[in-house]
């Protein structure tokens, strides 16, 4: 595990430090490298995509607060892991907007820390499970799509696209091969163009559905029964 830890204390980044390797000490876990930084704009000069699992920010640090340094983070890794450090209660939603995985109140203390890493770990565990490996256009490394953030797939030619409500991820494939691989994984076939995580629509109409999101997916005549039968399932 990879983490960051941004505060313009230094004594609160040794602090945060000695009490994640106790957590890993603890738990035995060996593979964990913390790196601190004493303010956004040292962090965001080595930020890179993927290049941690987890961010811890302090929110009122000089020049860049939390919140702005996380703005910066979110435009280039939206998958990061990034929890705030703070004192006040009350800034508490605004991080909420940059997607946070939580809170850390000041002063931090090993059992907040350890309720926190237990939850991360937990989380990483379940995405590990719910990951379909692809290879992206153009790029010859092999990533992992975290399925339950996918809205749905759609297939262009033999280009298919998965749509989160940030990104998209376009890759090479069949879709009759994808919905063979994502089967029994909350994957539905509306139409011969598209495949929708269940858990995303919110509701069905004569002709088709929609997602929470607004997004409007046709169901085609073969797939009516099909849709109709799964949903009913899912939702009596």
């Amino acid at each position: 595990m990879r983490i960051a830890l941004c505060d313009d204390i230094k004594r609160y980044n040794l602090l945060m430090e000695r009490l994640f390797t106790h957590f890993f000490t603890q738990q035995k876990i060996s593979n964990y490298e913390i790196t601190s930084y004493t303010s956004g704009i040292d962090l965001l000069r080595n930020i890179t995509s993927s290049c941690y699992d987890l961010i811890l920010l302090d929110v009122d640090m000089p020049h860049l607060d939390g919140f702005q340094t996380a703005e910066q983070i979110r435009q280039v890794d939206s998958q990061i892991d990034l929890v705030f450090a703070t004192n006040m209660q009350d800034q508490v939603q605004r991080g909420f907007d940059y997607h946070a995985k939580g809170y850390l109140y000041k002063e931090v203390n090993q059992e907040q820390i350890n309720i926190l890493l237990n939850r991360l770990l937990t989380e990483r565990k379940q995405r590990k499970k719910n990951n379909y490996p692809v290879r992206l256009i153009g790029e010859r490394a092999d990533i992992l799509l975290d399925l339950t953030k996918i809205l749905y797939f759609e297939i262009h030619n033999r280009d298919i696209y998965g749509i989160t409500e940030n990104e998209t991820f376009a890759f090479r494939g069949e879709i009759k091969k994808l919905e063979e691989d994502l089967k029994n994984k909350g994957f539905l076939r509306t139409h011969r163009s598209y495949l929708v995580n269940i858990n995303k629509i919110f509701k069905k109409l004569s002709n088709y559905i929609v997602l929470h999101d607004g997004k409007e997916i046709p169901i085609s005549k073969k797939y009516q029964s099909i849709v109709k039968g799964e949903l009913k399932s899912q939702w009596s």
